[in-house]
């Protein structure tokens, strides 16, 4: 029965307006966007957050290649931004250090205020951006990309992060400007 109206419906509409019927009938199709299945990849690894990267993304060779290709884009950029932070830091905490030796430490001083605001400004941004380092390497764990971790333990810089410590601060041997390790290395534990 409703089919039956809904025919009427329709054939009542055609007869009463057929040049818009002739118009919308004449009018061009118009072609589909088409987007090519690798750069559909490549956009959807692009804008994916990081907590979405397991292993589940390795469908087929394509998306494996490019779920690999993106997390070590992303590693590289955070491990990079992460140790240009560690220089402007360094450089706001000299800078820092140098009022406290020429005795400007009154906290109304703006000098003293400007330096002081930049130094934790730094230090926040440091914290962050190694934060972020640390969500991608879990994100390469999960994927099974423990190559492109450049550690002996794939988990070093995850654990690192959750102990709330920092790359910079604590020397490892690619990170160790002072020689500390080679100190302890060098001691006689027997003597």
């Amino acid at each position: 029965m409703a089919n039956q109206v809904l025919f009427q419906d329709i054939a009542s509409f055609l007869s009463e307006s057929p040049e818009w019927v002739e118009t919308w009938v004449s009018t061009p199709v118009k072609k589909k966007p088409s987007i090519d299945f690798p750069d559909f990849v490549v956009s959807l690894f692009d804008i994916l957050p990081i907590e979405h990267f397991d292993r589940s993304l390795k469908l087929n060779r394509s998306w494996y290649k490019e779920c690999r290709r993106e997390l070590e884009n992303r590693r590289n950029f955070w491990v990079k931004r992460y140790w240009e932070t560690v220089e402007d830091y360094k450089e706001a905490r000299k800078a820092l250090d140098k009022c406290w030796t020429d005795g400007i430490i009154s906290y109304s001083e703006p000098h003293y205020i400007q330096r002081s605001n930049r130094y934790y400004e730094l230090f926040a941004k440091k914290e962050a951006d190694f934060r972020v380092w640390a969500d991608v390497d879990r994100a390469i764990l999960r994927c099974g990309f423990l190559d492109l971790i450049d550690h002996g333990d794939p988990a070093f810089y995850i654990k690192m992060c959750d102990w709330g410590l920092d790359p910079y601060e604590i020397p490892t041997p690619g990170n160790d400007p002072e020689g500390i390790l080679d100190y302890w290395d060098d001691e006689d534990p027997d003597a």
